[in-house]
């Protein structure tokens, strides 16, 4: 086991301690507080209750299947991720994205530990050019992006996100 696998275990975990210390430490004294506080505290007791668990270990078995298949492909899963945090659990488009960052950080490290281990990984050496520009790119981008999230509605994301999904499906069914 190299270092940098052992460094990507301890992302994935401490990311999976600090995911599960804000659903029990801060999620659990807001919801008690919203049920304390509602017209109808049994109603909305029984349904948080009732369809969080559920909702949580569609959420694991999701992550551990696009973990899975964004490890076998090389890609960080934000492609996977995206759609199904909108699709499957109806998280608002800004809130995927946001969501996506911070979950693809722990499966780019395994994908980075697994592919640098492999030959195809010598591509990033030949191309060193054009990931130093795309990184720079992204970067600026990031940074404009997020000066413009409260700017741009969800109308025009959500068809934006669905057409360059499309599109990339499609340029990978053509090129089997």
């Amino acid at each position: 086991m190299t270092g940098l696998a052992v460094a990507a275990f301890v992302v994935a975990f401490v990311g999976s301690v600090a995911l599960w210390w804000i659903y029990f430490d801060r999620s659990a004294e807001a919801g008690a507080r919203q049920i304390a506080t509602s017209t109808d505290p049994g109603r909305l007791g029984r349904s948080a209750y009732t369809f969080i668990h559920p909702i949580m270990v569609a959420g694991i078995i999701a992550g551990f299947v696009i973990g899975v298949i964004a490890s076998l492909l090389g890609v960080a899963g934000g492609e996977f991720l995206i759609p199904t945090l909108v699709l499957l659990f109806g998280a608002d488009i800004k809130l995927a994205g946001s969501l996506s960052l911070a979950v693809s950080l722990p499966t780019m490290l395994v994908g980075f530990t697994r592919y640098s281990m492999d030959v195809s990984f010598a591509v990033i050496g030949r191309n060193k050019l054009f990931l130093l520009v795309m990184a720079a790119g992204s970067i600026v981008g990031t940074f404009v992006g997020g000066q413009m999230l409260g700017l741009v509605p969800n109308t025009v994301l959500l068809p934006i996100l669905a057409a360059l999904l499309l599109a990339s499906a499609i340029k990978v069914w053509r090129a089997r």
